[in-house]
């Protein structure tokens, strides 16, 4: 059996992956704000870094953020928003 076809007989676009998401998109409809990524990396620096100089209170405790946002949370969306790029398009 084919892919179902659509009320009045089309069929489901053809979806794609993206390479930076992951996402599946269809891309007749992708646009400069359809795939929201981070452009940094999710990465720990010890607080020692934001803490006051001479203070050592807690400055072994590792924060994880992501490097571009600041963002603490692994799983938050994307703070970058730019086109889809599936693996058939060119780099």
């Amino acid at each position: 059996t084919g892919p179902m076809a659509l009320p009045g007989g089309s069929q489901p676009p053809a979806l794609v992956v993206c390479r930076q998401c992951l996402n599946r998109f269809d891309p007749a409809s992708n646009g400069p704000r359809a795939c929201a990524v981070h452009d940094g990396m999710f990465s720990g620096e010890t607080a020692q870094r934001w803490l006051p100089p001479g203070s050592n209170e807690n400055g072994a405790e590792v924060q994880f953020f992501w490097t571009c946002c600041g963002s603490h949370d692994q799983d938050a969306p994307g703070c970058v928003l730019r086109f889809h790029t599936s693996y058939d398009d060119e780099d």
